[in-house]
This record gives structure tokens, sequence and C-alpha cells, in this order.
């Protein structure tokens, strides 16, 4: 999908049936088999997300809207844009059909009502398909030879071994073995440089930098990457990349003639990283998405308001945001900085920093949850909120809150651990609550504090486990790569893992959530967002505090 709230121009409204939105319903475009050169002849069914559906789905860019070609539809003449017709072509296969989730064919464009329900659910589109095609465009010179080349390569460092030693420090044994693969793979290519031309002619294809296509294949069970006749899964593809990574790191290797490639190292790595972090479950809050991932590397989007609507399948803190076609777009975009179009200034105010602290008191997430099985996470908590307990008795200062708990037994510990948010999502209250605290104690001290109506037929091993198995995946999902520590304020904190002493802890004029800020010279580099005990609720902005600007890159 490339941008859901653009329209080609249709001869007549095309007829849709309604969508069940309480069954989660979408289309899907069942692609009739036929010759590459035949007529493209789709059908539409409805399928709910709520079933076993199979279906692949689409990842494209639009192109022109202005340039169309006719496909059959339902028996209707359906306008489609040049590129959308071309892949159609090259994803049909002769003999057997295929049904597809395709984005211009499966949302009524004209209906904003569907649209907006549509791509709230567009996460979950791509996330349940069996697989995403990226269509990258119609091969042009080298296009289907490089993709064969990138395929066999990419299975080749696998295949000998490299890809382990390729994510380690550079070593020239390792160096001289990977320009050896390499120059099999390419012959004269190699020699001469032109398979780096090639790899850039099919890295700057504008598929790569679209906003809406970063969750779309972050999100994919299985991708593939199609140009033209070939196709490439996405690994061997980011193999190469990461090759190209490590010779660039490789002092020894003379890559410096090849500066004007670098887009190939890093752009691409940029959105196979989003995919790496999603996959090892690291936190992604919309606000980084949107200004750090999306608007500082320059993603287009033909709706300005898609630059946050493009990230909401994979933002943890989406909840409750819903994607609005029909609200009115601001005149203007947050500007950034005429000197340097990286940098964003951002109206703020620093309410603290990251309190000090020792190795010991560094109490990250990461390993605890490295296990799937709920016995061995259980035990791993219970050690964590042992550790956690000391940390805030040694803290000089209590959290701010802890004194005036919003009802009996509230302590800032457990609070933090959740983000203060409810894990039992069968109450209407959205912050955490006595039923979670309840968890906590069963948790941490022991099944004597199990309600007694609680599977009373069961052991109490087990009886333990399925209570606290909401609090235990809440925790993995919300606190992974993070960690917890304290503002020189004394409150408690979650952030990143990768939170420093003296980072800033500021309150982003329109942000909902405090975030960490690192100086940098007379700049600032975002780190992530926070959970501060005590501040999630606008008591800062209460005391007055002075506001400044950041200068944000």
């Amino acid at each position: 999908m490339s941008d859901p709230a653009s329209s080609s121009a249709q001869p007549r409204p095309f007829p849709y049936k309604p969508l069940d939105t309480a069954r989660r319903e979408i289309r899907l475009a069942y692609i009739a088999p036929a010759p590459q050169d035949a007529p493209i002849v789709c059908n539409l069914i409805h399928a709910s997300l709520n079933s076993d559906v199979q279906y692949l789905a689409l990842s494209y860019v639009w192109g022109d809207p202005s340039r169309t070609l006719p496909i059959q539809l339902d028996g209707h003449t359906f306008q489609v844009t040049e590129n959308l017709e071309a892949a159609l072509r090259h994803v049909r296969l002769i003999s057997t059909s295929r049904t597809f989730w395709i984005d211009a064919v499966c949302i009524n464009q004209t209906d904003i009502a569907e649209r907006n329900q549509q791509v709230e659910l567009m996460g979950t589109i791509y996330e349940s398909a069996v697989q995403v095609q990226v269509w990258l465009g119609l091969a042009s010179g080298s296009g289907p030879g490089i993709l064969e080349a990138v395929d066999r390569l990419g299975q080749k460092i696998i295949e000998v071994g490299l890809d382990q030693l390729l994510v380690e420090q550079p070593a020239s044994e390792t160096t001289e073995r990977l320009i050896a693969v390499i120059a099999a793979e390419f012959g004269q290519r190699y020699a001469n440089g032109v398979w780096l031309e090639e790899l850039k002619e099919i890295f700057d294809r504008p598929w790569w930098s679209r906003v809406w296509v970063q969750q779309e294949f972050a999100l994919a069970k299985a991708a593939y990457f199609v140009c033209g006749p070939t196709s490439v899964h996405w690994r061997f593809l980011d193999m190469v990349i990461i090759a190209l990574h490590y010779l660039d790191s490789d002092t020894t290797f003379a890559f410096s003639s090849h500066d004007d490639k670098r887009n190939i190292r890093d752009d691409q790595g940029n959105i196979i990283s989003l995919r790496f972090q999603h996959e090892n479950q690291w936190p992604l809050d919309l606000f980084t998405l949107v200004f750090q991932h999306g608007k500082l590397r320059d993603l287009k989007a033909t709706d300005p308001r898609d630059h946050v609507f493009g990230f909401l399948g994979l933002a943890d803190d989406a909840y409750g945001f819903r994607p609005d076609y029909s609200m009115e777009v601001p005149p203007e975009l947050p500007p950034f900085s005429e000197e340097d179009p990286k940098v964003l200034p951002v109206p703020g105010t620093c309410f603290g920093t990251v309190q000090q602290f020792d190795t010991a008191e560094r109490l990250s997430f990461s390993k605890l949850f490295q296990s799937s099985r709920l016995d061995v996470l259980l035990q791993s908590c219970e050690n964590l909120l042992g550790e956690a307990q000391d940390y805030v008795a040694m803290t000089r200062k209590s959290s701010p809150t802890a004194e005036s708990p919003r009802f009996e037994g509230s302590k800032p510990i457990w609070r933090t651990l959740v983000l203060d948010r409810n894990i039992i999502f069968s109450t209407p209250e959205q912050r955490a609550n006595s039923e979670t605290y309840r968890r906590f104690l069963v948790l941490s001290k022991g099944s004597e504090y199990l309600p007694e109506d609680y599977m009373p037929s069961v052991d109490e091993h087990t009886r333990r486990m399925k209570y606290t198995t909401a609090l235990l995946k809440t925790m993995k999902k919300i606190l992974n790569h993070r960690q917890i520590f304290r503002s020189s304020a004394g409150h408690l904190c979650i952030g990143p893992e990768t939170v420093e002493p003296g980072d800033k802890l500021c309150i982003l004029t329109g942000a909902e959530v405090p975030f960490i800020l690192r100086n940098d010279g007379d700049r600032y580099v975002l780190v992530g967002e926070a959970y501060v005990d005590g501040c999630m609720d606008g008591e800062i902005l209460a005391q007055g505090l002075k506001s400044e600007v950041f200068d944000l890159y």
C-alpha cells in the first residue's frame, strides 16, 4: 500500500458492497489465472480478520494517479494506476488463482468512513497476511539480473557461515572471504564497480522512500521483493546490505570511492532495522516513529496526515488513536530549520535529568524477557521485583506520588513496571487498578494472595501462573529493551536501555508523555519516551518551569 487517502479517477463509482465492521471485515481480490499479456480479471470477496483467512498482501507505490489502465473487477471496468496494473500482471500466475489484499482495489477510496476504519486495521491486515509481496517496479537495465545475483549472493553468505561473522568487529580474514564470494558472483561487474551501480538502481526506486511501506514490510510474516519477473526473499537482500555495512566499517577495504552509493547501506538498512526492532519487541513510540524514523529521513506521503497514520500499526502507544481523513489538515506542519532541514526546533520544558547510577543499579529488562516460557518468566519476575524494591529503598527521594495513592496498597514500583496501564482489559479503567496490584502481589509474594474462588480445583502453581499470565505478557511487551532508573528529582522512571546519566527529562509541546533528550553540542538527540511516576498527568506543567526550544536532529 502507498497512499490510502488518495483515489484514482473512476469512470463511475464502483458498486462496493458494505463491510461488516463488527466482524472486522476486509475485501480480498481474487486474481484469475492467465498469461502475462492477457487482460486482468479480479473478483472481490469479503473476509473477517477474526477468522483464519489465507491471503497475500501487496506493498507498492501507487504512482501517478492521472495515468491509469483498466482491469475487470466483478465484471466492471475499474481503473488502476499503471504501476499497480504492472504489479498485478507480474504477481498473477498462469494456471492458479491468487488472493491478494490491495488497498486501491479492496478499499472504497470514495468512502471516508470506510477508509478510516480500514486504515485503522492496516497493521493487522499486513501482519495477518501469509506473505507480503513488495513490488519495486518493472525491470529496467539490470533490474532482474541484479536481483537474481542478490538472491544467490545472500544465500551463499549464509551457506558459508559468513552471516554470523558479519555482525562482529571487522577482521581481515572475514573481509577477504566476503570479497571472494562477491567477486565470484559478480565477476567483471565487481572488478569495475558496476555491481554497485546496479544495486543503486534498485535502491533508488520510490518504494523505499514512502511512509506507508515502512510498517507494511516491518509487520510481514514473510516478505519477497519483486522486480519485473524476479523475486528475492528479504533475508537475502538484507544479507547483501549487511555485507556492505561490514565492508564500509573495515578501514582496510577501499570503499571511499563509492561514497555516492552510501544510501545503499543507510536508507535501506533503516527499513530493515525497523523490521528487526518490531520482531524483537523493541519499544516503538509514535513520536519517535513519526519524527525520527519518518520526518528526519524525509519519507514521502501524498497526504500529510499519513506521516502519522502510516505508523499506527507499529506504535506501542497508539492505543485509542483512530485515523480520521475528515479532519482538517493543519495549514503548516511543524517547521524544520531553514539552516538545516534535518533539524526540528521543538518547544518544551526540562524538569530533571537521569540520575547517576552504578552498574549494579542498572536494571535492564532485556535478559529477563529472553524466555517465552511463562514459568521461567514467573521466576525471573520474582527476582526482578525483589531487586526493584531494593532499588527503590535505596533511592534517597521516593516518588512524589508515593504518599498520595489513588487507592489503598498503591506503590510506585508496580505502577511503574506496567507504565501505569490497566492489564485487565475487561474493566473500563485505562490506568493500573486494584486488580493489577493484586496480580503483582501474587507474582511477587505468592499464591496466598490469590482470590479464593479463582480456579480452586487446580494445583497452586498452575493457579498462580494462570492468574499472572496477563501481567507477564504485558510486562514482556512494554518493558523489553527498557530499563528502570530514577530522575534527579527522585521520580521512579522507565526508559530506553540506551539512557545515560545526564540525559534530560523533558515535556515537549504537543506530546502526551515525557521524552528523554541527549545534548550533543548545540543540538539534541531524541533518546526516546519515558514513563516518570508522578509526572504523567501534567503535574510538571503546573510547576511553572521555564520553557525553551530544543533543536532535535
